[in-house]
């Protein structure tokens, strides 16, 4: 132990100053991103200011990350998508699937193609916000768990991102390093060589497997009952006239079949956790009960229990109006993330009651409206139909159902898709370098009306643009600090033992653990300029190492943390921790068997010579004072 310990100081204090505080701050970085107190946004700006007061980065270079094409395409991606739906193509497309009841490995099969294929051109968590509803809607349909298809149409929104370029930032972070070593980024559909074999391959696994991969299935197989939105936690009170005073929680569970899990009961402001089954209900007892919406609907009901969240006054929605159910997932962009439902706006929350929620691998045991909310919660809302229709839009949540499909104009469409493929057209035969072109369509959009500029603002997640900006920054710290080369030093040691293909493996790999666990943006900051020094180093081609780190950085199956489309499906789908690694290490296996071959033959390891010569840039090394190493990076 003493060995190690000495052996570990001995590598540190040999460091420069630059390297420990870039591999301090990148570890610490690590540990808070993993941890999920503070959000990833943040850490990534604490990030980039440690770096830059301590003299890593120029002060002059510390907005670098946030001028920078990836960050440009993103934004512009956001307010496009935002376009498309608006038009109404999306909902066109969607219609089709509407024959297909009945059939529900024929309608998941058809839903994954879809997805992924639009997850290509449009932000992939838009592009699955839109189909949660659909694939709902098809479950019930087919007289199946919507858990059949949430998980696998959240994967294949992760697999649009193999495809092209502006699929997803990772590869455009990749890309923009490409450039800086060689004067050439990767073009719109590079990635298409490895990406269309991922995506034929995954969408298979995820229409014919990936479903039976989740256990806990319920009765009989045909019926494919996997789970359904559970464990809601509702807080009821005992009035002065319920039939339940006088009675135990046990005879009060016994009212319903199902498993009924008493949370708390609060008497006198006095709160017991998990009271036992003899406990006997007085006045004014409040009680927090997990179950699911039906049985606690059915259970409030029989035992003359108020529920203590139905007390919202209506605002100016129409008394004929139906007062509807629903549930709604809280999205990342949603105004309820970190807090309770009482800090809305009462504006906003008018004539809303909040029922229930819902939260998949935690617990619940507070009031309903001391909860903070988290990403992929679920709410269950009671309201009539326009006051609970203007609540979810309001907070940006995402409901599961009802969701009307509201045909676009053709005209909106034609010109819509038009603009789209305009782009496209442009930035693939380099008329235009694509974040200008992208960034043109962005404002063509909205100049010609297609979604309103307050609405294009709204439909960028800023937290995406910020984690970007900051990250990106940091990344080139950790190049001109020689931080990368000390990392590539260290997968290099495995070259004596591995051949160029397995090297390329290696990268792959380790760039796949630092998406699943830590952030994919990140993992792409960090293996990007890893991967071309262990490729100078051995003597290959950056390409393969590159495409290496774009397929492991899109990789992020394995937890419900690890991608937004994951945590976005957590709490509808019932799901558990657990279950994203029985479906995610299998897909994540099969997607690395299909890319070593495809990367290997499409970008060889040892390429024909081409017109351009590497840039100053892939001569940084760690041995180069920080003073050559910034004209170097600047070059």
């Amino acid at each position: 132990m003493m060995d190690i310990y000495t052996t570990v100081m001995d590598f540190l204090t040999a460091l420069p100053a630059d390297q420990i505080i870039v591999f301090a701050v990148l570890v610490g970085a690590l540990v808070m991103f993993m941890w999920g107190k503070l959000r990833y946004d943040m850490v990534a700006i604490l990030a980039l200011l440690i770096v830059v007061i301590a003299g890593v980065m120029p002060v002059e270079s510390a907005f670098y990350g946030f001028s920078h094409p990836a960050v440009i395409i993103v934004v512009s991606m956001f307010v496009l998508s935002q376009a498309l739906v608006n038009s109404g193509v999306i909902e066109i497309v969607t219609r089709r699937f509407s024959g297909l009841a009945g059939r529900p490995v024929l309608q998941l099969l058809t839903l994954t193609v879809f997805v992924s294929i639009a997850s290509a051109f449009l932000a992939n968590v838009g592009a699955l916000a839109f189909s949660i509803p659909i694939a709902v809607k098809m479950a019930k349909e087919s007289n199946v768990s919507p858990a059949m298809f949430l998980m696998p149409v959240a994967f294949a929104s992760h697999l649009g991102a193999f495809l092209t370029l502006i699929g997803s930032p990772r590869n455009i972070i990749v890309s923009e390093f490409r450039e800086q070593a060689t004067g050439t980024a990767f073009s719109l559909f590079d990635f298409a060589t490895v990406g269309a074999g991922i995506i034929v391959v995954g969408v298979l696994f995820l229409a014919l497997l990936a479903w039976r991969l989740i256990p806990n299935r319920h009765g009989e197989s045909e019926k494919s009952e996997l789970f359904e939105v559970e464990n809601y936690i509702t807080e009821v009170k005992v009035g002065e006239e319920s039939s339940s005073i006088g009675k135990s929680l046990k005879e009060l569970a016994g009212i319903v079949d199902t498993r009924v899990v008493f949370v708390a009961l609060i008497r006198d402001y006095q709160k017991i956790s998990y009271p036992s089954s003899g406990h006997q209900l007085q006045a004014g007892d409040v009680l927090l009960i997990q179950d699911d919406a039906e049985s606690l609907t059915e259970l409030v009901e029989a035992a003359g229990l108020d529920l203590v969240g139905e007390h919202a006054e209506e605002g100016a929605a129409d008394p004929d109006d139906e007062v509807i159910d629903a549930e709604v997932v809280v999205t990342r962009k949603s105004r309820l993330v970190d807090s309770t439902w009482k800090q809305m706006p009462l504006n906003l929350r008018y004539g809303v009651n909040l029922l229930a929620v819902s939260r998949s691998g935690g617990q619940l045991n507070k009031h309903l409206d001391d909860v903070h909310f988290k990403v992929g919660d679920v709410m269950l809302l009671r309201g009539r139909e326009e006051s609970v229709n203007y609540t979810v839009d309001a907070f940006k949540g995402l409901p599961l159902e009802n969701r009307d499909l509201k045909l676009g104009r053709s005209t909106a469409i034609f010109k819509t898709l038009a603009i789209f493929i305009l782009a496209i057209v442009v930035a693939s035969f380099g008329i235009l370098d694509i974040h200008i072109a992208f960034l043109a369509a962005a404002v063509a959009v909205v100049l010609l009306d297609m979604t309103g500029i307050k609405e294009a603002y709204e439909s960028v997640d800023w937290s995406i643009v910020v984690l970007l900006g900051a990250i990106i920054t940091f990344g080139q710290a950790l190049v001109i600090s020689g931080g990368a080369g000390q990392i590539a030093d260290g997968i290099l040691g495995l070259a004596d033992y591995l051949s160029p293909a397995l090297m390329v493996l290696a990268v792959m790999l380790v760039t796949t653990l630092m998406s699943d666990f830590v952030n994919a943006n990140v993992a792409a900051v960090v293996m990007a300029p890893v991967g071309i020094l262990i490729a100078e180093t051995i003597g290959v081609s950056i390409d393969p190492l590159l495409m290496a780190v774009a397929v492991g950085a899109n990789m992020a199956f394995l937890t419900p943390t690890a991608h937004e489309s994951n945590a976005l499906v957590m709490g509808s789908g019932g799901y558990k921790y657990r279950d994203f690694w029985k479906v995610g290490l299998p897909l994540e296996i099969l997607i690395i068997a299909i890319s070593m071959p495809l990367i290997l033959y499409f970008w060889p390891l040892n390429p024909e010579p081409t017109e351009y010569e590497y840039d100053t840039v892939t001569e940084v090394r760690y041995e180069l004072n920080k003073s050559e190493r910034i004209f170097a990076l600047e070059q």
